[in-house]
């Protein structure tokens, strides 16, 4: 338990099959399939709640070790070495996307308003903070996420030192309740932000391209709303060490299945939840507005990375050999598919469209063959940009160690 969390590699390649998943079935013309397509169609679309997943995800890894910390007393974990392991993490492969990206986009003509200005804003990490530059390149939506992100990254540990120095008293029910507060807090300051940072009407839509559609996702999309779904993954960090805490009766839980249970149980009631909600009702069962069925969705998820560690088997299932190598590769599917997708639309095939294709075996041959190039960028991305960076880092921190610096 102190390495790997058991069947959090499993999570994270769902969460990003399912953010492929949806954009591939973007394409298909819903219209033009029979019933029980169109009902698979609509559960796939579904898989854009992926991205939360990868939120919740972020947040229990992230925040384990300061849990750790604060439970056994121990200081307060490096922030030199926590952002300069998160920087290294994405920078490259972001910023190599990102500049790829826009280097297509502009080599495409595509039309581009604010062009400069969304660049500037991708590479500071500050695009989630207006719709102007919520999509930091024409080319390839998903990166709007990763602002979002990186302010998850500055705001936790923040609160977790607030925490360390705040309150005296190192109970992991102070920390909880400390969480639970923080959670509420936020809520507060996404409301303020629905109310009162609202875009104007003025060519708020999709039918006005990225920008027009970020005024339709904003303020229902901004960086504080996010942070509350991140929470919940901290919560799941704090139920995990507290289960550590307690050896002898969680060891007596795991050997009843107990954990396996609940893990099983969440879920079903997850893709249950999920297939009731395949009509388009998404955001009628949110709350504030927030994307991804929150706080519902969220929250299951938070259940199931907080049991799936402990269990006998359902954790080993999830943690298989294909996720183990999905979820290294991970970030990388999900930084690049977009643009592969955009490329072979634009280049190849216009009816590769929002609802183009209507034949569904050709839709199927070359959603399957942009799947594959997918993972061969996601590799490539990785072991030539990603894991060069990695082993960089670690060289240099043990070259800190071997100077007798902090690491």
């Amino acid at each position: 338990m102190k390495g790997n969390i058991l069947g959090a590699d499993g999570i994270r390649a769902i969460a990003a099959l399912s953010v492929l998943i949806h954009h591939f079935f973007e394409r298909l013309n819903t219209e033009k399939q029979s019933e029980a397509v169109q009902s698979l169609q609509q559960f796939a679309l579904l898989g854009e709640a992926g991205v939360s997943v990868f939120f919740v995800l972020s947040g229990m890894l992230l925040s384990r070790p300061f849990w750790q910390n604060y439970v056994d007393h121990k200081p307060f974990p490096s922030i030199r070495d926590f952002m300069a392991r998160r920087a290294v993490r994405i920078v490259p492969g972001f910023y190599a996307s990102l500049i790829v990206s826009f280097v297509v986009a502009w080599y495409l003509w595509h039309p581009t308003d604010f062009v400069w200005l969304r660049l500037l804003a991708g590479l500071t990490f500050t695009s989630g903070f207006h719709y102007v530059t919520l999509f930091p390149t024409e080319i390839n939506g998903p990166l709007w996420s990763i602002s979002f992100e990186v302010f998850c990254y500055v705001l936790m540990p923040a609160l977790m030192a607030l925490l360390f120095w705040g309150l005296p008293r190192r109970g992991i029910g102070v920390a909880f309740a400390f969480w639970v507060a923080a959670f509420v807090v936020v809520l507060g300051a996404n409301q303020l932000i629905q109310v009162y940072l609202q875009p104007s009407d003025y060519h708020r839509g999709w039918e006005y391209g990225l920008i027009g559609g970020a005024k339709e996702w904003m303020p229902g999309y901004n960086v504080v709303g996010m942070f509350a779904h991140y929470v919940w993954g901290v919560l799941a960090a704090g139920l995990i060490v507290w289960f550590q805490t307690q050896p002898r009766r969680t060891e007596y839980l795991k050997n009843r299945w107990v954990f396996d249970g609940v893990a099983g149980l969440v879920l079903l009631l997850t893709l249950g939840f999920l297939w009731q909600l395949r009509d388009g009702s998404g955001f009628g069962q949110s709350w504030q507005n927030q994307p991804y069925f929150f706080p519902y969705f969220p929250l299951l998820t938070m259940f199931l990375l907080a049991t799936l560690p402990f269990t006998r088997v359902l954790g080993h299932w999830f943690d298989n050999r294909f996720f183990r190598f999905t979820a290294k590769v991970s970030f990388g599917i999900y930084i690049w598919h977009f643009l592969i997708l955009e490329l072979y639309r634009d280049r190849l095939n216009p009816q590769y469209s929002y609802m183009g294709m209507s034949d569904l075996s050709q839709w199927l041959l070359i959603s399957a063959a942009l799947l594959g190039v997918s993972y061969i960028a996601a590799v490539l991305s990785y072991k030539l940009i990603e894991e060069p960076a990695l082993q960089w880092h670690r060289r240099r921190r043990e070259q800190r160690k071997g100077a007798g610096e902090p690491a």
